[in-house]
């Protein structure tokens, strides 16, 4: 670098004036068609047409939900298509360590709906499904789940009593497409 060519007379900067490790007009158009043209350039993620036909599930790490409040869980993910409306069936398993910070199968809840018919954009939020958890060591209770505003959007949940499940504990969502 160093040169002033596009100082007194302005003239315009050619490639020779640039440092080698800068990426080049045609470079950079390569590298953007390859990914545009690539089958699957990011098969960590579900396409949206993979996530409407396949059975899913997400993970939260040590959720925390308040008790009556509607709360957003999750990826913001597509629940349906244009002019269409979708059911889905979903599984909320809640997974608690024990006191000693294990996880045991004695320190679990797990409860089951159905979510419908969600289009591919809400305008207004319903009050949603209720899910009755079932425990093993405590007193079940319910969860109220709903899809959130918008196209690409969070699960919402409103449990009737607060949610605190710590490290290494979590929630995991299955999600079963049923229309």
């Amino acid at each position: 670098m160093g040169k002033l060519t596009n100082l007194n007379p302005p003239s315009p900067i050619v490639d020779a004036d640039l440092p080698a490790s800068i990426t080049r007009d045609g470079e950079m158009a390569a590298v953007m068609a390859a990914h545009l043209n690539a089958a699957n350039p990011h098969p960590e993620y579900l396409t949206p047409s993979e996530f409407l036909t396949a059975d899913f599930f997400f993970q939260v790490s040590a959720p925390t939900l308040v008790a009556n409040t509607w709360q957003d869980v999750g990826p913001s993910l597509a629940y349906g298509e244009s002019g269409k409306p979708a059911v889905w069936l979903i599984t909320l398993y809640f997974q608690y360590p024990d006191p000693s910070g294990n996880l045991v199968d004695h320190w679990q809840y797990c409860g089951a709906g159905i979510l419908g018919c969600i289009f591919w954009k809400a305008n207004n939020l319903g009050e949603g499904c209720i899910i009755n958890l079932e425990a093993h060591t405590d007193f079940s209770y319910t969860v109220k789940v709903r899809g959130g505003l918008g196209q690409a959007r969070k699960l919402q949940m409103n449990p009737d009593r607060a949610i605190n499940v710590v490290a290494p504990g979590f929630l995991r969502v299955y999600l079963k497409k049923m229309l």
